[in-house]
């Protein structure tokens, strides 16, 4: 576990990119620094989540302020925590609903600016709505500290750090669960004429892979190893691959598929792009950045291809599209269910369901209330009989 402390918001960015490169998962102690990781042009890799503020929180806080005041609650100013929420941990303390509370959430996807929150408690404790206040926020908590203004943070209990832990976990065992998946790298030399010893930086190339190199009959050598050891070497990209020879990467159910899909990469990256990657479902890593389109891989056939069209979507997502639908309800899901499926991020999911949405494949059936605090989730629905196309 690596521990990485900020002083301001803003280098939250820089310290998510620099700990990308070492973790699966990126744990933030709350929405603020997690919402900018996940909205900075940099795309993380790993599993991004967020300990939220539950009601669990905001109880050990009114217990703190029921001992300073000897059993009495003031009307109070909250932010962050859901209205709900609040009003329900008045009611079961059996205390009367003296309070006001501010969200995060500004509309059309932006949070709320330090400064707007400040306001919001000085506006409250200036009207006479609220006594004290109660943030979640640091940056809030210290601001109205040294105005003077009467506030208390909101800290997150041993329990609810627990829980964020535990699911920290979960998502580290399943990054581990689907990296061990089967992949092949093929290895080709410019030179068609280095067709016996692999050199030594082949063999230093295989050792990166934590697979040995060997040597096939038309020319190439082949890696087997995991998509995890694939995955270790694509920040480096191209630079990877040892001067002198093309490289393609695959991943497979088994030993041949892998390779095959291998084999599928080394010749998309025969135009002079790559290195790619083949994924089981046909997808291609490191596609999109090359700008060239009309490589269908297995989604060739022209039924697929005019219906993915009229949908909107790339043939090969939406063949992704498919696969990731056989892990979820089509018929009751979220955005973020859909990018862990798919393996994008949050964003990318909602862009591809509003473009499904346009063609009629998709709808929203309703707003799930998330299990902690934080904005409610659209709950969508596919229909999958539009989605795949009928022969």
């Amino acid at each position: 576990m690596i521990g990485r402390a900020y002083s301001n918001v803003d280098q939250v960015p820089s310290i998510s990119r620099d700990l990308d490169q070492l973790c699966r998962v990126l744990l933030f102690t709350g929405r603020v620094p997690f919402s900018r990781a996940v909205e900075d042009e940099h795309v993380l890799q790993a599993t991004v989540d967020y300990v939220p503020h539950t009601a669990i929180d905001l109880y050990r806080t009114l217990s703190v302020v029921l001992l300073r005041t000897g059993g009495e609650i003031p009307a109070v100013s909250v932010d962050t925590i859901d209205e709900d929420v609040v009003a329900e941990v008045f009611q079961d303390l059996g205390v009367a609903p003296t309070f006001e509370v501010l969200s995060l959430d500004a509309g059309l996807g932006r949070l709320r600016s330090m400064d707007e929150v400040v306001q919001f408690h000085l506006d409250a404790l200036g009207d006479g709505r609220a006594a004290l206040s109660l943030t979640c926020l640091g940056a809030v908590n210290r601001t109205l500290d040294q105005m003077g203004a009467p506030v208390l943070r909101i800290e997150h209990t041993r329990s609810t750090l627990r829980q964020a832990l535990s699911r920290a976990a979960s998502a580290m065992r399943m990054a581990e669960v689907e990296g061990s998946q089967l992949a092949a790298a093929v290895l080709r030399p410019l030179d068609t004429r280095r067709r016996r010893a692999a050199p030594p930086h082949v063999r230093s190339f295989s050792e990166q892979l934590r697979g040995v190199a060997r040597p096939a009959e038309d020319g190439t050598w082949v890696v087997h190893t995991t998509i995890a050891a694939v995955r270790s070497l694509m920040p480096g990209g191209a630079a990877t691959v040892p001067e002198g020879w093309s490289a393609g990467y695959g991943a497979g159910a088994t030993v041949l598929d892998a390779e095959a899909n291998a084999r599928r990469a080394l010749a998309l990256g025969g135009a002079g792009h790559g290195p790619f990657t083949v994924l089981t479902d046909g997808s291609v890593l490191g596609l999109e950045a090359t700008g060239v389109p009309g490589y269908g891989l297995r989604e060739t056939d022209g039924l697929v291809l005019a219906h993915a069209r009229e949908v909107g979507l790339r043939s090969l997502t939406l063949a992704r599209l498919t696969v990731a639908l056989r892990g979820l309800d089509p018929a009751s899901f979220t955005a973020r269910e859909l990018a862990v499926a798919y393996g994008c991020g949050a964003r990318s999911a909602r862009r591809m369901l509003t473009t499904l949405q346009t063609a009629g494949v998709a709808t929203v059936r309703g707003v799930e209330g998330p299990p902690r605090a934080g904005r409610p989730q659209a709950v969508y629905r596919i229909d999958v009989d539009r989605l795949v196309p009928r022969r």
